[in-house]
């Protein structure tokens, strides 16, 4: 039996403590609330700090409930960072009630390994014993080559020598190193670049895109593509992904007499598949949209389109071997 995961959660809100404790023993975590309303933090920080090491720390975004309210004191992300200056490879997850992209500094929410809001934990509850795992398995890699870094992925042979050169540079020189944040750049780099951007692997959307069937009916055939599902360290359940390599390859693999057609033509001769699964452009209504792209600048929803409906995002940027971030044509939204 796997060791339950040891979470401390600092907070200035006693009503989470219920939140706290419906966590506690699920997924294999031993919840420790501490109730800082009304008390000192720098002390109890202090306290914590000077306990058994936590495999993983939530902390409450906004601690002016407590005796020092002062900014920048009173803020999570000020604990976070205290933390990772003392357990530099424990995780560290904020709460809030907050907007985060409104009411939240960037250089704030970058002091934590993730960010959510009160409304997103319950996605994040599942997540945090294998968070916890992961940077454990992480914390062994100082002094290793990239190479090695990269078998926790599990990738296709055929994709190392890409991942290998988009590694960044940051990332690879703590692993040569001896750079106290390496675990938490190891993190940010495979969870909110190589799992959340499209190029070396896919979510649902991308791959029904790619088949050019509709989100809602790549049910039908992911159990033909289990082979292709990413399983390497930080996969969520919740949020699979699966390697484009291993997609196309075994898309047409079922077609050898077809290596002349588009993946989207293909993808609608799978079994089971019908008219009624075929994706069709959300600017234009045209069949086989080609790319997945923002609605605008602002927003996090994404849509399959025709690549002529889109443009490059402003903000977004393109990186080596990913596929460049689309946006909707302003007209068009």
């Amino acid at each position: 039996m796997s060791r339950q995961t040891r979470v401390l959660w600092l907070d200035d809100s006693p009503r989470r403590k219920r939140a706290a404790d419906d966590l506690n023993g699920i997924a294999g975590c031993s919840v420790t609330f501490r109730d800082v309303h009304g008390k000192n933090l720098v002390d109890e920080l202090a306290k914590m700090l000077s306990g058994p090491r936590a495999d993983l720390v939530i902390v409450d975004h906004f601690l002016d409930k407590t005796l020092i309210s002062e900014q920048p004191f009173a803020r999570g992300s000020t604990v976070a960072q205290a933390i990772k200056e003392n357990w530099s490879s424990c995780p560290v997850v904020g709460i809030t009630a907050a907007n985060k992209r409104t009411d939240i500094p960037t250089s704030q929410m970058q002091l934590y390994d993730e960010l959510c809001s009160s409304d997103e934990f319950g996605k994040m509850r599942p997540r945090l014993k294998i968070i916890a795992d992961g940077f454990r398995g992480l914390t062994r890699m100082r002094g290793i080559s990239v190479e090695h870094f990269l078998k926790h992925l599990r990738s296709p042979k055929d994709d190392l020598e890409r991942l290998a050169a988009a590694v960044p540079e940051s990332l690879r020189g703590g692993l040569l190193g001896s750079n106290r944040g390496l675990v938490s750049n190891a993190y940010d780099w495979i969870s909110h670049q190589l799992l959340d951007e499209p190029g070396f692997v896919c979510d649902k959307l991308w791959a029904s895109t790619f088949l050019g069937i509709k989100e809602t009916s790549f049910a039908k055939v992911q159990c033909l593509f289990k082979d292709a599902k990413y399983d390497g360290i930080f996969s969520f359940s919740d949020s699979p992904r699966w390697w484009c390599s291993k997609l196309t390859a075994m898309l047409y693999e079922r077609f050898p007499d077809s290596v002349a057609l588009s993946s989207q033509v293909l993808g609608r001769k799978l079994p089971r598949i019908t008219g009624k699964d075929h994706s069709t452009c959300y600017a234009c209504h045209a069949p086989l949209p080609d790319t997945v792209a923002f609605l605008d600048e602002a927003s996090d929803k994404k849509r399959a389109m025709c690549m002529r409906h889109t443009v490059s995002h402003p903000i977004k940027k393109a990186m080596l071997f990913f596929e460049e971030p689309r946006m909707m044509v302003e007209d068009e939204q």
